[in-house]
């Protein structure tokens, strides 16, 4: 199997996907992440002048349970991989906007991969079991209005 994309057809684009990743992995050093997760982010804003790629992932506590969820059952999807993974272009480029929807008056807490990482990962890592951010960052991390939410992201899209 020296180079099977040279001589072997591909069952579907699937397959293709996957052994391309594989091809990469094996090519490129640890300066690199291939992610495996195909959806990114909820929002990308990209920026024209000095040409930038942003990434939001939003998240809304809803009234039932303590966490809030990320990616999907059993610790899979591009989520839980970013958070596990803490490729270093996300740690600077992606922001997560989470939304206590249990109040009146909506808050937001407006945080980095790392800092959900470092303190709010139920079980203190992305597995199995723990697929979730602890509701406790609520009543840690500071809550913004609508309008100093907007204000931050405005602030991060442009001098980032």
């Amino acid at each position: 199997m020296a180079d099977e994309g040279r001589t072997m057809k591909f069952e579907n684009e699937k397959e293709l996907e996957r052994r391309l990743r594989r091809w990469l992995e094996e090519k490129l050093d640890k300066r690199f992440v291939v992610l495996n997760g195909k959806k990114v982010t909820d929002i990308i804003v990209c920026r024209e002048y000095y040409p930038r790629a942003f990434f939001l992932e939003v998240k809304l506590h809803k009234f039932k349970g303590d966490r809030i969820g990320i990616g999907v059952e059993k610790g899979k999807g591009v989520q839980p991989e970013i958070v596990k993974r803490t490729p270093k272009y996300f740690e600077k480029y992606l922001r997560w906007v989470l939304c206590d929807n249990r109040q009146n008056e909506r808050k937001f807490v407006f945080v980095s991969t790392k800092t959900i990482k470092k303190k709010y990962l139920s079980g203190g890592e992305v597995g199995q079991k723990y697929n979730n951010i602890k509701r406790e960052i609520f009543n840690k991390e500071p809550l913004l209005t609508k309008d100093k939410l907007i204000e931050k992201l405005l602030v991060w899209l442009k001098k980032t």
